[in-house]
């Protein structure tokens, strides 16, 4: 979700701007141009994943 919602951010802002608001979209390759390793970028994605849906099986009774 996090990588759709920068592509939406990024062009709704571009579109009102004429400025873009990440140097490239979707976000991981913002960060890789960031200087950000990709196994850093993906271990950390990773780890956003499962706390994301850790909350999700506890908020929603894990059908």
């Amino acid at each position: 979700m996090l990588e759709v919602l920068s592509v939406v951010v990024q062009v709704i802002h571009f579109r009102r701007t004429g400025r873009r608001l990440f140097r490239m979209s979707p976000l991981h390759h913002h960060l890789e141009l960031s200087g950000w390793e990709e196994a850093k970028i993906v271990f950390r994605f990773a780890v956003l994943t499962a706390l994301a849906t850790g909350l999700a099986w506890s908020l929603g009774g894990g059908v």
